[in-house]
This record gives C-alpha cells, structure tokens and sequence, in this order.
C-alpha cells in the first residue's frame, strides 16, 4: 500500500484507503476496488460506505461506485442524532449534509460555509459540530432540527481567551461519551457551567502541562478505555 489514509470494515470486510484507491481484504487476499482515486476518510452510513477523496464525494454499495459530490472531501462524520446522515468536509467550502433516503438514494444541501481547513470534526451529545483548525483555535456549529433535519443556528469560535493553552494544535475527538481537545498541552474538555473550555484531568497523568505531550488522533473503545 501507498500511504494508507484509512482503515475501516464495512459489511464484515476490512477496506483500506490509500493515495491511489481502495482495497477489500476478500477471500484471504487484498481486491483492489477503487483506483486511481485519492482517498481521504471513510464511514458507512445505512447499508453503503461513504468516501471522501480529493477528487469528490463517493458511495460504495453493493461493488457500485457512484459519485455523488465534486470538490475535495476531507473529513466524514457520521451523525449519533440523525439516522443515516454524515457530515462531510469540503475543503475550501464548509460542511454539507449527506442523508441516504428511504430507497437508497442520498440527498445533501450545505450546512455551515467557511474557508479555513479543518482536521477533525466531532458530533456532541448535543448534535452540535465542533472542529478542529489545528491553528485557528475550535470552532463549535450550534445546530436545531428543522423538520427532521439539521440546520445551522449559530457558530461559536473558542481561542486562548476561552481556555485554549495555544491558537495552534488543536483538534476535538470524543471521550466518555462528551467532546474533547487535543491540544499541545494534553487534552481538555469543554465545561457547560463556565462555558469554557478547562483541563481534563481525568487524563493529566499522561499528559502532564510541563511534558508538551501530544496525542492525536485519539479513539475510545467499548470499554470506555483511551487510546
């Protein structure tokens, strides 16, 4: 492989993203599925696994590839609020919204618009957006449902100011179930009493302030355990 972008199993085969297409580990060997496609991120949604590439948006159902957007799609989020819907990062553009429909097709319409690129992007308990800049602090989509579907109610932009140990390396995940940062002094978590975003010192012994230890990306398995 050439520069693995992603790795994820969608229908009980692992698939494998890389510079010049995709893989499927099938019948004890690896199938190439896609080529000559810039793999980006990944994440099944209904019965289909959605691709973001440099060269557009995808869909891969069935051994079907179809395209479904033009434009650089950097990062997909898949929704925990809305069934079978994904946010998908367009760079340079903003975030759309991705819904496959009742018969199988799929429907979007643009969501937030913004010019700055984005590394990850991160669905609360809320259904809000949070991303990450990596050099322009966090920023926070506050969304309402209008009819079923998500809509754009306000944009909050979290700095220094608001608890941020630096405007540079910042990125959100997910940990215990609430959103997170990953910054260069260690992860934080955002306090809905202060509405500030404060140290999480449930992991400050691994990443102590004075160490500058970073750590991205960050997943949370079953069990609740960080990696």
């Amino acid at each position: 492989f050439v520069d693995i972008k992603f790795i994820i199993e969608h229908q009980g085969v692992l698939h494998v993203g890389t510079d010049n297409g995709m893989f499927a580990w099938e019948e004890r060997s690896w199938k190439r599925k896609m080529q000559g496609i810039t793999m980006r991120k990944a994440a099944n949604i209904g019965d289909a696994l959605l691709i973001g590439a440099r060269e557009g948006l995808y869909v891969y159902q069935k051994g079907e590839i179809t395209k479904l957007g033009r434009g650089s799609a950097h990062v997909i989020t898949t929704s925990e609020r809305y069934k079978n819907l994904a946010y998908v990062y367009y760079a340079g553009r903003g975030i759309d919204v991705v819904k496959q429909t009742n018969d199988g097709s799929y429907t979007s319409y643009p969501l937030v618009e913004f010019t700055e690129p984005i590394y990850t992007l991160t669905e609360d308990e809320n259904g809000d957006l949070w991303r990450g800049t990596g050099n322009w602090g966090i920023y926070r989509a506050r969304l309402e449902d209008q009819e079923g579907q998500p809509k754009l109610k306000e944009t909050l932009h979290y700095t220094e100011e608001d608890g941020l140990p630096a405007a540079s390396y910042n990125y959100t995940t997910k940990i215990a179930g609430k959103v997170g940062f990953i910054t260069e002094e260690g992860t934080f978590r955002f306090d809905d009493e202060q509405q500030r975003i404060v140290r999480d010192m449930r992991l400050v012994e691994a990443f102590p302030p004075e160490n500058g230890r970073r750590a991205w990306p960050t997943r949370e398995d079953k069990l609740g355990h960080v990696w």
